[in-house]
């Protein structure tokens, strides 16, 4: 009998020590994933000319915390020259003449090139209206 209680209790033994600890693997998890609050959160894949130019500031700031360039200015109290040129293609001459609040924001791409985006409020959203990719060698 006794030895039959050993060989039980040794069995147990083993099942408990090799169960798996969920616990333990979620605390793996979050430590090699970053987190989306992490203010260095960046999905860099995501990070295309398509994407960018067709998302909200907000969404696009979720995609990746980390901008190279991110201020405001208002538009006719800057001078559109070097890259910001571009802006007088795509803006009606009434609204060049406006003040604007105008959102630039600069991400480095996933191909290590640059990438400009121009937000301008609708409903309290900041709405891309004009972005741009270019090489770190450019020269405005």
């Amino acid at each position: 009998m006794s030895q039959r209680f050993l060989v039980i209790i040794f069995i147990l033994f083993t099942m408990f020590c090799c169960k798996s600890d969920p616990k333990g693997q979620k605390e793996s998890e979050n430590i090699n994933q970053k987190s989306t609050s992490d203010p260095f959160y960046c999905k860099v894949d995501s990070l295309t000319l398509e994407y960018l130019s067709n998302k909200t500031y907000r969404i696009a700031k979720e995609t990746c915390k980390t901008t190279i360039i991110d201020r405001e200015f208002i538009l006719n109290e800057r001078a559109l020259i070097g890259l910001r040129k571009g802006i007088h293609n795509v803006l009606e001459k009434e609204e060049l003449n406006s003040p604007i609040l105008i959102k630039e924001v600069k991400w480095e791409s996933f191909d290590q090139e640059y990438i400009t985006v121009w937000y301008k409020q609708k409903d309290n959203i900041w709405c891309p209206f004009h972005s741009y990719k270019y090489s770190k060698s450019t020269k405005f």
